[in-house]
């Protein structure tokens, strides 16, 4: 991101699960613990691996924090090339 003038951005791939917002929460937990059993299996673990992903299996509050600090992280630079 330097090398593109954006100093101090640093850029993440990854990918999450999202539900709805009135999702019961013992039906958001299930959806957690199988996401990150399914990630953390041998063979998808060693397919993910391959692809260059870290298979993580994180969950909710870890993975809104990272988007919350993505999004603040590039909220200047939306603003300043005025992309709506």
């Amino acid at each position: 991101m330097r090398e593109l003038g954006l100093p101090g951005l640093e850029l993440e791939g990854w990918n999450g699960l999202f539900a709805p917002a009135k999702t019961p929460r013992d039906i958001v937990d299930r959806l957690q613990r199988e996401a990150a059993a399914a990630v953390k299996h041998p063979e998808v673990a060693r397919r993910l691996a391959e692809s260059g992903a870290e298979a993580v299996g994180s969950n909710g509050a870890a993975q809104e924090d990272m988007l919350r600090r993505q999004m603040d992280q590039f909220r200047p630079v939306i603003r300043e090339m005025k992309i709506d």
